[in-house]
């Protein structure tokens, strides 16, 4: 096992290999190695210019020229065998015990499983709707995961590939997605097979609080409008209404078989009530027509 380091490279003008000060890519790779056996081994080598330069042995605290143009940097590296002796420590002591330490947090988080959480959500775009299914915080690595359409598994052809990826902390994600019309999102679930779960895990797409709480206002509102809009109605034509008794109006009104009313009333009979709720005011005369039982009922001012 090995924990390389790769540096960025970088560009310097070179004067003292005795080249035209230009541009120049210097490259460092330095790392160690445990092995089977509990051994360990380093490494430190420089590139140049895409090219092997230099590399450093150990052991013998000396540095490996592999170009001519190596050379002058290879002998001044060597005058500073304190630095040499450092370089060596490193690889031999600091390196190997650093990644002990990280094999060893790794073999933590391996012995276990870690089921995942599971959550669905919806997006739109240009294209359309679509539902989108992430597995999150999850190992081992291996996972399945597939859509249901009223809770029968979809074919093959219906779904995108699933994508799992590392996370920073040793836990693997992964996610569906699948197009689907606008409104029928409720028909779908995501089903998610792990070794860290007892039994599959099915999840499906809720809508928010906050969606549910904007419809609800909507609604409220809907509602209020129409209301006010009804008895702003009912109140213009009560007003017409009256506007046309204030001049005289008349209407026609049924009677039972029988029933007679004095020619002139400041109260109307039973055939007439409706206009004495509305109209207190006004004095109705009433006339009975031979021809069939009605009423001519005229109203006037006071």
């Amino acid at each position: 096992l090995s924990s390389p380091v790769q540096k960025p490279t970088f560009s310097f003008p070179v004067t003292k290999l005795r080249v035209v000060p230009e541009s120049h890519i210097l490259q460092v790779i330095l790392g160690c190695e445990v092995h089977e056996d509990n051994s360990t081994s380093g490494f430190w080598k420089y590139g140049y210019d895409g090219q092997d330069h230099l590399e450093f042995c150990p052991k013998t605290l000396n540095w490996s020229a592999a170009e001519p143009r190596a050379w002058a940097t290879k002998m001044e590296w060597e005058e500073h065998r304190i630095r040499a002796r450092q370089s060596r420590d490193y690889l031999q002591r600091d390196c190997p015990q650093q990644l002990k330490q990280v094999l060893e947090l790794q073999r933590g988080v391996l012995g276990q499983q870690v089921p995942t959480l599971v959550k669905v959500t919806r997006h739109w775009a240009s294209t359309g709707t679509s539902l989108r299914c992430q597995a999150l915080n999850f190992f081992p690595q291996n996972i399945t995961m597939r859509w249901l359409k009223d809770s029968q598994p979809l074919d093959a052809k219906d779904v995108n590939p699933e994508n799992v990826l590392p996370n920073g902390d040793g836990t693997y994600q992964g996610w569906l997605t699948l197009a689907v019309a606008p409104g029928e999102e409720t028909r779908f679930s995501c089903q998610v097979e792990h070794p860290g779960l007892d039994q599959p895990l099915t999840a499906t797409w809720e809508p928010s609080r906050s969606q549910d709480m904007i419809i609800g206002i909507i609604s409220g509102i809907t509602i209020c409008a129409i209301f006010f809009v009804g008895i702003l109605i009912l109140v213009l034509r009560k007003r017409k209404v009256s506007g046309e008794w204030e001049h005289g109006g008349s209407v026609m009104v049924h009677l039972p078989p029988g029933h007679t009313v004095p020619t002139e009333s400041a109260s109307p009979s039973l055939g007439v009530f409706c206009l004495v709720l509305f109209f207190p005011d006004k004095k109705f005369l009433i006339q009975e027509t031979p021809s069939r039982p009605l009423l001519l009922c005229r109203c006037y001012l006071r």
